[in-house]
């Protein structure tokens, strides 16, 4: 499906391994990706940018991801939100609903579980 209009994504992960990888799965994918490392840098992008997506770690030096998921829902009602983080467990997941996270993704990851949830967020 080389036919899909070109979507957006930001990556906010303190990793640069990380961002680097999911860059690339995410081109591979026809995404225009750009990354930050924390959630001033991520505020500072959404002044002027409304990604399709939004691939946020939870555990960042300036605060949870997912606590920063409700001013993201408000703000930008459209934008998928995908948790990903090492702590992937029941707690977390259930927390990053009821906050309004769109998907949940476990670390490691990989090429077809960024597949698998990019599919579910935008076919159907």
């Amino acid at each position: 499906n080389r036919c899909m209009e070109f979507r957006k994504a930001l990556i906010v992960d303190d990793e640069i391994d990380t961002c680097f990888l999911l860059t690339r799965l995410l081109q591979q994918n026809d995404y225009e990706v750009q990354y930050v490392h924390s959630l001033h840098e991520a505020r500072a992008v959404l002044e002027k940018e409304y990604p399709d997506v939004i691939f946020l770690d939870n555990h960042l030096k300036d605060g949870q991801g997912i606590d920063y998921v409700p001013t993201l829902k408000e703000s930008y009602p459209q934008m998928k939100i995908i948790i990903i983080t090492a702590f992937d467990n029941f707690a977390y997941k259930t927390k990053a609903f009821e906050k309004g996270a769109h998907y949940f993704l476990g670390k490691p990851f990989n090429r077809i579980s960024i597949e698998e949830a990019l599919n579910s967020l935008f076919n159907n």
